[in-house]
């Protein structure tokens, strides 16, 4: 990752970029537009002007357009409104006038700060030694190659007190510096009272255009750019001023035909119209010689609409709007929060093969299992290839059709032609051949993965058998609920189907709850009973407590290896009845 440089001119896929802030007219792009075809097509009739590929709209394809950015030539240099404050922290740190930077080599500070790898913590401690700077010193240039020697020592890890340059001048032009302030969007120039060469209408206070900051930034040399914390080769100051800016092709905001002939675009479509109409506003005042308040005043707008482009929701400045008054979402609200393009796209996804719902406690499950609902075993599918082995089976299941559980829901051939059996009538008349896959409902002792968000560790999800059960909600054995942090009180959870021999193998042997009854983090069990049943198992086992006969035989029949005898109590407890009996006779 690296501030992207200027592109070359041989690199463009539009030459003369964008200059036009029209999309489509009469239903065809327009060349030059904002929807220029050589960027590339969002239509499934057309082809890419410049790789000659269509657009199927999912890009699995081998022949999808992936599209090209185009770019828009700026009248004037802008500020980028994400480095607006480190060109303010490096104008505090270089000479106004020669560009040099104001710290002198001598100082401790400074030869710390070389010491330091990080290029951001370079550039902070060295602005906190320049930032009160009031003038560029003088000093000898004698020994300037030594300096910089150093500060390239420093660029590649740092460098030690021996190999700092002793006694070096400072070399600078003498010139008074003035003081810079952020104002928005923009910067502010404040020079002092005694500074004669004041630009312009000699205003103490100015705004800073961008064009003057790129002119300073270019004049900065590679060794005090290393000085800076910059890698000349990668990042340069003067890169951080725009001169143009890339245009995101169609694929990343694609316009919608509304009614055949009207369209429906993009909220960065929107905006990019915005920069162009500003950018050719500005360019004609420039080319007609107009006065510096009305090129200024399209500056401001230019660089508004730049600015926005970035980010929409920029402190003390009025958001773009739509016709509709609703704000633009543009570059940085897609990219951040939930629903953006790291966490909602990249970072989480929607997936097939996967049910949601509520759970609820069962305590007649085995800890391994998972109580499905049957509604969700009918619709979820497990693909299983039709063996010689296995084709009576698959035969049963394809007769019961997708209405009737177990049973099937599609078989795909050997061609990969996807058979809907719910389209066919005669479904026992199917003739299966060996290497079809049919895929058949969820059925009892199925692996599957079951997950509870948020995700904190590795016992989150694992693999569960089915039950297939009545009703609409997952059920759950009690003792399993402690990994997953869940209880029943509207609690949901994830259920997902693997779909290869493959991921089945690996939910069972690996992802099992028998697998993960022991946490590595701490080497003992992370599920158990609690609570109640943990109580209530101390106390079954007192002296003083007695069981009547129809409880323990209800237990017994939980017992798996029973014989069906009765074990002799090991106290009997006198019927209270019978002893008054005896008592009265």
């Amino acid at each position: 990752m690296s501030v992207t440089k200027q592109i070359k001119v041989n690199d463009r896929i539009i030459p003369d970029g964008i200059t036009r802030p029209e999309t489509f007219i009469n239903g065809q792009p327009v060349i030059g537009g904002i929807g220029d075809p050589r960027m590339g097509t969002c239509d499934f009739r057309a082809r890419c002007k410049t790789c000659d590929c269509t657009y199927s709209g999912s890009g699995a394809k081998v022949n999808d357009c992936p599209g090209h950015f185009g770019h828009i030539e700026l009248a004037r240099p802008m500020f980028h409104v994400g480095f607006i404050k480190i060109c303010k922290q490096i104008l505090s740190c270089i000479c106004f006038h020669c560009s040099k930077i104001l710290v002198d080599e001598r100082d401790h500070r400074f030869r710390a700060a070389m010491r330091q790898k990080n290029g951001q913590r370079r550039l902070k401690m060295v602005y906190e030694i320049c930032k009160n700077k009031g003038m560029c010193e003088y000093g000898d240039e004698s020994n300037m190659e030594k300096v910089q020697e150093g500060w390239n020592l420093g660029l590649q890890g740092g460098i030690t007190n021996e190999q700092a340059p002793k006694d070096v001048g400072h070399g600078g032009c003498g010139g008074r510096l003035p003081k810079y302030r952020q104002v928005g969007i923009s910067l502010q120039v404040e020079f002092p009272e005694t500074m004669e060469d004041i630009p312009g209408s000699g205003d103490k206070k100015q705004n800073l255009p961008a064009d003057k900051v790129l002119s300073i930034f270019k004049n900065i040399t590679d060794a005090d750019c290393i000085a800076l914390g910059f890698n000349p080769r990668w990042a340069r100051p003067d890169w951080l001023i725009l001169t143009l800016i890339p245009v995101p092709p169609p694929h990343v905001r694609p316009s919608v035909a509304i009614d055949g002939a009207a369209r429906g675009e993009d909220d960065l479509t929107h905006n990019l119209a915005s920069i162009v109409k500003a950018n050719l506003a500005l360019l004609n005042c420039v080319k007609k010689g107009e006065p510096s308040h009305i090129i200024s005043q399209f500056e401001q707008l230019l660089q508004f609409n730049l600015s926005t482009f970035v980010n929409n929701e920029q402190p003390g400045l009025p958001q773009a709007q739509q016709k509709s008054g609703k704000p633009l979402k543009t570059m940085r609200q897609r990219l951040r929060g939930k629903e953006g393009r790291i966490r909602g796209n990249l970072m989480g996804k929607r997936v097939d093969f996967s049910a949601r719902t509520v759970i609820t406690a069962d305590p007649n499950l085995a800890i391994d299992q998972v109580g499905v609902p049957r509604s969700i075993a009918m619709n979820l599918t497990v693909p299983e290839r039709v063996t010689p082995f296995n084709m009576v089976l698959m035969h049963e299941l394809i007769s019961r059709g997708p209405l009737e559980h177990p049973g099937a829901k599609y078989i795909i051939r050997e061609d990969g032609n996807r058979i809907d059996l719910r389209y066919i009538k005669s479904k026992s008349e199917l003739a299966l051949k060996c290497g079809w896959i049919v895929e058949r409902h969820l059925r009892d002792d199925d692996y599957v993965l079951f997950n509870r968000q948020p995700s904190l560790h590795k016992m989150s999800i694992m693999a569960h058998r089915v039950k297939v059960l009545d009703w609409s909600t997952f059920r759950l054995n009690i003792s399993v609920t402690t990994p997953y942090n869940a209880d029943f009180d509207g609690d949901e959870m994830n259920l997902h189907v693997p779909q290869s021999m493959t991921a089945r193998a690996e939910a069972q042997e690996l992802m099992s709850v028998h697998k993960n009854i022991i946490t590595p983090q701490r080497n003992a069990p992370v599920m158990g009973i609690v609570q109640d049943s943990l109580l209530g198992v101390q106390k079954f086992t007192k002296r003083n407590i007695f069981v009547e006969k129809d409880l323990v035989m209800n237990m017994l029949m939980w017992v798996y290896t029973w014989d069906g005898k009765v074990p002799t109590p090991a106290i009997l407890l006198p019927d209270k009845s019978k002893v008054l009996l005896l008592l009265e006779i």
